[in-house]
């Protein structure tokens, strides 16, 4: 670069230093193209990417504001449960759908509405994601059963019960069984310990055999030792008078054990008594567990036997060979009793505590009351010459009922005692207390009621049908389980929503929000039906089969009417309680789910509560609820 600057300055243009010159000047162009391409690349380059990194911001807010629905992935998601598991969700997947027609994006902040544990069903786990909700179902099955033992069963079928006076003890042949409470439901054991009778005393033994904490029984026989020489002759006595014959006892009624009466009006002035004919299998049903394990137990050990066969009457079970009755099992109060067909005379009482019967034309055949020891049904079996048989146990339990669905299956009749006027009796009865403004209804004063006369049938009581008046909270208490689980469910949905409050009247339960009517709940028949202020009209060909309500007047505000009746129907009120919140504006809020499950009670135990009305309708009221049945009338 000098050279050129001297070139210049001096004026020597000779020809090398032209050439030079040139060479120069054309190195110095190429330089200064080379940069200005450079900085014109670069240049390019970064507007290029400013650009992309707006369209992807600006593709991003869009997104954002333009959410059209998520989608779950559950093939990692845990989908069975059983009854009382902790819920769990780990493994899902929640995509967010956008309108641009780009790839659903995974996402992470999403909400779960974790459903109740409680019950067996298939209830839905709503997922939500801004305003977004998507739905996926579980399966909730009952837990499987603990095996666990219930007693021991022994055969005796091949052990020697005959020994001479003295002779060792010996229990070869005898097999013994661990009974269980499910299948398989008897297994051989061999490390059961024998306590070992008394061998020089004559008589009757008892041989226990225990194992596991049980106890079971079999009886050998010790004979007596023969006489070394004659006994002397007993000198001769005059014979006293036999004494005169004990005159038989009346036969006796067996007396079971009545309910309290209930108090019943028929008509004006007149009142009846409603009692509960209980029968066996009634009786059994409505039993603690301790005395279906002892059915269980000694009703196996009966049909053990060979030829044994038992029948179930209305008061009892017989259990027979050969047409002859061995054995009869019946209730004293809430006591199981058995009695057999042996001869009290030869019981040790002190040691068995029987009781004699056979004044009880019932138990003529079966005279021997007792508390179930298993001994004697041996012995019995024993002096017929019946043999046991390698029968497998059974299970006869027999879960616990209300008395309405014993009523229903027939297993307890109903009945009336005769009425008699009362009017002169002086002592009134309390007014029932007023219940919210649509579903009042005046309480009338009465007086106490008088019960006289034999027990006649209610279907005799010409002058009222007897009518049971159910509240709102009686029908969700006898509701099935699955029933109770929409209940819990939907309530839950419905107070999940901000400022959403409850009250439950006598026929219906009310949720309202800002003092505005969102939904409410009713049962038509053992339906459970949901009522929201929608227009069942623009539901019409679509899924969602909803009814008008609008004609009855305590649905005014709220006329659509849709009944749940199984998990989908579950799922789509659901989604038209979210259409009718939407309509108002009313946000989810963070509420953890309440278990509203109630146990079931039967009839008597909600009327004593005043969760149920007993009422008496004419002949003439009740054909005129009929027919405003017929052509529709307020839900009942």
């Amino acid at each position: 670069m000098s050279k050129l600057i001297d070139i210049f300055t001096k004026g020597d243009w000779s020809v090398s230093n032209t050439v030079l010159a040139l060479i120069l000047v054309q190195l110095v162009l190429a330089i200064a193209a080379l940069v200005i391409f450079l900085i014109l690349t670069l240049h390019k380059y970064a507007s290029s990417s400013s650009k992309q990194g707006i369209l992807v911001a600006r593709r991003k807010m869009a997104k954002q504001h333009n959410l059209v629905g998520i989608s779950l992935d559950t093939s990692a998601v845990k989908r069975k449960f059983e009854v009382g598991e902790p819920f769990n969700s780990d493994g899902l997947i929640v995509l967010a759908n956008y309108d641009d027609d780009a790839e659903p994006e995974t996402v992470t902040d999403y909400t779960i509405e974790a459903p109740l544990m409680s019950w067996e069903g298939t209830p839905s786990v709503a997922v939500r994601y801004g305003d977004q909700t998507a739905f996926y179902t579980i399966d909730i099955v009952a837990a499987e059963e603990e095996r666990v033992p219930i007693g021991i069963q022994i055969d005796t079928s091949n052990v020697r019960t005959q020994f001479a006076f003295g002779e060792s003890f010996e229990c070869t042949g005898l097999a013994v069984y661990m009974l269980y409470n499910v299948e398989p439901y008897r297994e051989e054991v061999f490390a059961y310990t024998i306590d070992d009778p008394t061998m020089d005393e004559a008589g009757d033994k008892e041989v226990y055999v225990r194992y596991g904490g049980y106890i079971e029984s079999y009886l050998i026989n010790v004979m007596a030792p023969e006489p070394v020489s004659e006994p002397e002759p007993e000198p001769l006595v005059e014979a006293e008078p036999e004494p005169e014959p004990t005159p038989e006892p009346e036969p006796q009624v067996e007396v079971l054990p009545e309910p309290t009466p209930e108090l019943e009006p028929v008509e004006e002035g007149m009142v009846g008594a409603l009692r509960y004919d209980r029968s066996f299998t009634a009786r059994l049903i409505q039993s603690d567990d301790d005395v279906k394990q002892w059915y269980t137990l000694i009703k196996n050990d009966l049909l053990s036997y060979k030829k044994v066969k038992s029948r179930i009457s209305w008061k009892r079970e017989t259990f027979k060979v050969g047409g002859a009755g061995v054995a009869k099992l019946s209730f004293r109060g809430n006591t199981l009793c058995l009695s057999l067909a042996l001869d009290i005379n030869e019981i040790e009482i002190a040691r068995y505590k029987v009781e004699d019967v056979s004044g009880n034309s019932s138990f003529a055949d079966t005279p021997c009351l007792f508390r179930i020891k298993s001994a004697l049904i041996a012995m019995m079996m024993a002096n017929l010459g019946v043999e046991k048989t390698d029968r497998i146990a059974e299970d006869y339990y027999q879960p616990y009922e209300g008395t309405v669905q014993l009523i229903n299956k027939g297993l307890i009749k109903r009945t009336v005692v005769a009425v008699q006027d009362y009017n002169s009796l002086a002592r009134p009865v309390e007014k029932e207390a007023a219940v919210a403004a649509d579903d009042t209804s005046a309480a009338s004063d009465a007086k106490a009621p008088l019960i006289i006369g034999e027990v006649i049938e209610e279907d005799d009581v010409e002058s009222g049908n007897l009518r049971y008046d159910k509240s709102f909270q009686a029908r969700v208490i006898q509701a099935d389980d699955q029933t109770k689980r929409y209940y819990s469910e939907i309530k839950n949905e419905l107070l999940s929503y901000g400022k959403v409050k409850d009250r439950m009247s006598w026929k219906r339960e009310t949720f309202k929000a800002n003092g505005d009517v969102v939904a409410k709940i009713n049962f038509h028949g053992n339906t459970m039906c949901l009522y929201l202020p929608l227009n069942a009209a623009d539901y019409e060909g679509t899924t969602y089969k909803v009814e008008d309500a609008s004609a009855n007047k305590s649905f005014e505000s709220t006329p659509c009417m849709f009944r749940i009746k199984n998990d989908k129907r579950l799922r789509m009120a659901r989604e038209l309680i979210g259409q009718v919140m939407e309509q108002r504006g009313i946000a989810h809020n963070k509420r953890e789910p309440v278990d509203y499950y109630e146990p079931y009670r039967d009839i008597v135990s909600l009327i004593s509560d005043g969760l149920v009305r007993r009422t008496i309708r004419s002949k003439e009221e009740e054909e005129n609820l009929f027919s405003k049945g017929k052509t529709g009338g307020k839900d009942a």
